[in-house]
């Protein structure tokens, strides 16, 4: 009987000799030695590279942001190297992260950034406008405020936003003269008083909409208040109206415009939204003042009187001396004359 044939008896005949329990705990010993194997076998083939289906995940489940490098404080200007770009999941990806890091470089913090912190639009003013009044400065400007009334600030139709021209007129001079110069033009108009925005209009309330069924008399009463309560307003806004407006202008135009402000009075001319000329060349111009009267005018000057000049008279001739027979010479200390004498 050949080697096979055998080994296949001894084995029928082991098992003829097992009972139910045998059995059954040998297919349990059996099925757990397959199993580990099987663990074992896939375990080594898998060693140094990552399935294809983790890879994917890890894709899907994060996103790349733009973290602070170091320590950023606040109001200090962003720079490239303190900024850098990581993978983070996408459940601790704040709202307004991005990835790109162009949009937070040169533009000021808002707040102080710890290292390692994610950026946002709520951290760094990427809009300057975001961090108030100071951020609608131009960069090379200063603000500049002056006092402004109904008349010398164009009657409030100027708002902030628009340009303006200022001018000086200048008290009057000893000659009696009134100049008026405009000493700069096309200048940003920042704020009126200490609003930077245009102030907002109530829309009118149409009082058949409202359906109103109220009386005449009733009617007249309340239009006479309302009439008196928009007066008060009237009253106080003209109070009001006394303020200030202030300018973007460069550091050489402010120190100008501070040194006008001692010569004279100051107007704004609101310039068009579309000038036709952007700037003026004739920028001064004056008068002579009313006030003053006006000099005289010569009197002709009346011809001198005449000096009559009276002719030398002659004087008159002397009768000729006697004549004598002789003569004699007289000395008196040292003087000495001639004297004639007859005989």
């Amino acid at each position: 009987m050949p080697a096979k044939g055998k080994f296949s008896q001894r084995l029928r005949d082991m098992t003829e000799k097992l009972n139910y329990r045998q059995l059954l705990f040998l297919a349990f010993l059996t099925s757990c030695l397959l199993g580990v194997f099987v663990y074992v076998t896939l375990s080594r083939a898998g060693v140094g590279e990552k399935p294809e289906a983790q890879v994917v995940a890890q894709q899907v489940n994060t996103r790349k942001v733009v973290v602070a490098n170091r320590d950023i404080p606040q109001r200090a200007i962003v720079k490239s190297d303190m900024l850098k770009v990581i993978d983070v999941p996408e459940e601790m990806v704040p709202q307004g992260a991005v990835d790109d890091m162009k949009i937070f470089i040169n533009h000021p913090a808002s707040v102080f950034i710890q290292k390692g912190d994610v950026l946002t639009n709520q951290k760094v003013y990427v809009d300057p406008k975001m961090a108030g009044f100071p951020g609608i400065i131009p960069p090379d400007c200063r603000a500049f405020s002056i006092g402004i009334s109904d008349v010398t600030g164009v009657a409030g139709f100027a708002r902030p936003g628009d340009y303006v021209d200022i001018m000086l007129i200048k008290n009057k001079s000893g000659n009696g003269r009134i100049s008026g110069e405009i000493i700069l033009q096309n200048v940003m108009l920042l704020g009126i008083n200490k609003s930077a925005n245009p102030p907002k209009t109530a829309a009118p309330v149409d009082d058949k909409a409202k359906g109103d069924d109220k009386s005449g008399d009733d009617k007249k009463k309340e239009n006479k208040d309302k009439k008196g309560e928009q007066n008060n307003g009237d009253i106080q806004a003209t109070a009001e109206a006394m303020a200030t407006a202030t300018f973007a202008l460069t550091p050489d135009e402010a120190l100008k415009l501070a040194v006008a402000m001692q010569e004279g009075s100051i107007y704004l001319t609101l310039r068009p939204l579309h000038p036709k000329d952007m700037f003026v060349l004739k920028t001064d111009y004056s008068i002579l003042s009313n006030d003053v009267p006006a000099p005289a005018a010569p009197q002709p000057q009346a011809p001198a009187p005449s000096v009559r000049v009276n002719e030398p008279v002659a004087a008159p001739a002397s009768a000729p001396a006697p004549a004598y027979e002789s003569s004699i010479e007289v000395i008196r200390g040292v003087d000495s004359s001639v004297v004639g004498v007859n005989d």
